[in-house]
């Protein structure tokens, strides 16, 4: 007995591939929900943790900004609604690879510039304090003025003087466009973030 080949190797090639493609494909994506929910779950925690988060709720962010109301819960959840997970594959030197896209948060942060939240009312104005502390780094934001703090201004915790001049957002928690508190967040969880999508493929 015996066996003749054909069809050439390239055929064959594109047999097997249509044919994995058929079999794995739809298994993966029947999976993205539960990879797409996971990634939600470890984004808001490691956001809930994240020092700059603590302290726009009630610390020494909240004073600096004279924020009049607590902003995290909102940030937070527009961030986490920005995961997107889609699986794709593709044929690499005769090689079936299929991969995971994901992304979240993308650079711009207009979803987070248009919540209500974003710039904080005062005297003859509003005060875009996200964008200062998502991108302004450590420039100095407002020359003639700085925080002095003590049972002062808005929230109880300080006033602008012009005896701390000049302004600029604290160095421990201040960011610019591609590393601020959002990515270094992210980042921090960078292990936990993988496991849990391992744990939502088995």
């Amino acid at each position: 007995m015996g066996l003749k080949i054909v069809d050439n190797i390239g055929k064959i090639q594109n047999g097997l591939f249509s044919a994995l493609v058929n079999k794995i494909y739809p298994d993966m994506v029947r999976k993205v929900p539960k990879v797409k929910q996971a990634l939600k779950n470890e984004i808001r925690i490691a956001l809930l943790e994240s020092p700059a988060i603590q302290s726009l709720s009630s610390g020494l962010l909240k004073a600096d900004f004279g924020l009049t109301t607590d902003p995290t819960a909102e940030i937070i959840e527009a961030v986490v609604n920005t995961t997107k997970v889609e699986y794709k594959t593709a044929r690499s030197k005769g090689n079936l690879i299929g991969s995971f896209e994901i992304t979240v948060q993308r650079i711009g942060y207009g979803n987070l510039y248009a919540l209500g939240i974003s710039d904080q009312a005062i005297n003859g104005g509003s005060l875009p304090w996200l964008k200062w502390l998502l991108e302004a780094g450590d420039m100095i934001l407002i020359v003639d003025f700085g925080v002095e703090y003590g049972d002062h201004g808005r929230t109880g915790m300080a006033h602008m003087t012009s005896n701390n001049r000049p302004f600029k957002v604290n160095s421990s928690f201040s960011g610019t466009t591609e590393d601020n508190f959002i990515t270094r967040a992210i980042s921090s969880r960078r292990d936990q973030i993988n496991n849990a999508i391992i744990r939502a493929l088995q």
